[in-house]
């Protein structure tokens, strides 16, 4: 999956509706990209990749960094409050990325700790308001019951390729840094196929028997955990470097395995309600210019 940083709801929202101003100031620089409340943004601004994006994902940038500076703004008194559990969350984020081998461009970086400090803000408001979560979840627990009760599964990260040779020359390579994570992140950039997780360092996820052939899921489910496969994979004519990461069993997961997702789940509407109507108070008083 596409490490997805765009809300596509949130950037409809902002291309459309909010501040959608245009300015031919001819005052103005002409590196400037925008102005917020009459502070205008310039290339030199954002990191050095910004130039390197196509217009479609400059504006997606641009919107994103609008939305989130707003918020931030906005949200001060409250990133103070909250400062411990904005840290942790970073922290477990940093931590969850290189786990998974996925290296940040500077630019996503920019926006995901802004998206960080929001959605840590809103869930700890949210979740004060609901003196009995725990009922909650464990009502929906009990309801969903049978849904916590999961195949054999297997978490991987994939580079997918079209020349047999070129996957077995990456392979070899591969095989031999000892970071090898950090490597195969690098070519599933650079050689995956696969679109949908190939700028996420080709991180999948987890992957069930019913989506593979079965000598594939075999192989897979016999390798060594948090290692690369001894071989190239072959499927729908397309080859498969794979680096697993671990295994489970199948089986019911318990209330306090899923409880925090359940929590989360449970609060999300509630979350982008708040957020929703901070933005629209925000759309009143605020004015943006495009250049």
């Amino acid at each position: 999956m596409h490490f997805k940083l765009l809300s596509s709801i949130m950037f409809i929202f902002l291309s459309t509706t909010l501040f959608a101003n245009e300015n031919n100031d001819t005052n103005v620089s002409k590196d400037a990209i925008f102005s917020l409340n009459k502070k205008v943004y310039e290339k030199k601004d954002f990191p050095n990749e910004y130039q390197a994006l196509s217009p479609k994902e400059k504006s997606k940038f641009i919107s994103q960094y609008i939305y989130y500076t707003l918020l931030s703004k906005q949200l001060q008194k409250e990133s103070i409050t909250y400062k411990a559990k904005i840290e942790d969350a970073i922290k477990k984020r940093d931590a969850d990325l290189k786990r998974k081998g996925i290296v940040l461009t500077e630019i996503e970086k920019l926006i995901l700790e802004k998206k960080i400090v929001t959605d840590t803000i809103g869930y700890n408001i949210i979740l004060e308001k609901h003196k009995k979560i725990d009922d909650e979840i464990k009502k929906f627990y009990e309801k969903n019951e049978k849904g916590f009760n999961l195949p054999k599964r297997i978490e991987i990260s994939h580079i997918v390729i079209k020349d047999e040779n070129l996957s077995k020359k990456l392979l070899k390579e591969l095989s031999g840094p000892s970071d090898t994570l950090k490597l195969f992140s690098q070519y599933a950039k650079k050689y995956s196929l696969d679109r949908n997780t190939k700028f996420n360092g080709g991180y999948v996820g987890e992957v069930v028997n019913k989506k593979m052939p079965n000598e594939f899921f075999k192989f897979l489910w016999e390798s060594k955990d948090n290692a690369l496969l001894s071989k190239v994979l072959t499927k729908d004519k397309l080859f498969h470097i794979i680096y697993r990461f671990k295994k489970h069993e199948a089986g019911q997961q318990t209330l306090k395995e899923v409880r925090n997702d359940i929590e989360k789940y449970l609060l999300q509407k509630e979350i982008k309600k708040w957020e929703r109507k901070i933005i629209l108070e925000l759309k009143k008083e605020s004015k943006i210019v495009y250049y």
